[in-house]
């Protein structure tokens, strides 16, 4: 049996999937940790265990509402929604991620020193040099996710 070593919180936010294919899927979480979540959705006869795809979530309701981008790959298909384990996320998201994340803990100090001794995701940072190329280093910090 599966031991979780980071924490779900019962988070509810609108979340879009997309896989290489252009297709999207917009769903609501009903949990999330820093290493994955449950997406309630319908319509997701065609995603398959293991399709990598990138992931919006939205910070709140608002038309204006910060969005966080993620990569995961998909780890379990039920009826009603899909399991997503988390891969990366960009650095510029990081903070906000992790905000929502303790708000929604009843002991934050408990969830903080969780995350020190497994951290969910790779954080990617991506850098724009003087001619224009982009550069993106990725800190990899998931040694369970293999690209």
């Amino acid at each position: 049996m599966e031991q979780r070593k980071l924490a779900r919180l019962p988070i509810e936010r609108t979340m879009l999937i997309q896989r290489g294919d252009s297709k999207a899927y917009q769903g609501k979480t009903t949990n999330i940790s820093f290493g994955d979540a449950y997406i309630n959705l319908s319509g997701h006869d065609d995603l398959r265990v293991n399709d990598e795809c990138e992931l919006v979530l939205q910070l709140d309701e608002n038309l204006d509402s910060i969005e966080i981008f993620l990569k995961a790959k998909i780890v379990r298909i039920e009826q009603d929604g899909v399991a997503v384990q988390f891969a990366s996320i960009m650095a510029e998201n990081y903070r906000d991620f992790e905000q929502l994340l303790i708000n929604a803990s009843p002991d934050p100090i408990k969830l903080m020193a969780e995350l020190d001794k497994h951290r969910g995701l790779d954080i990617t940072h991506t850098y724009q040099r003087p001619s224009g190329t982009r550069l993106r280093l990725v800190c990899h910090t998931n040694p369970e996710y293999t690209h």
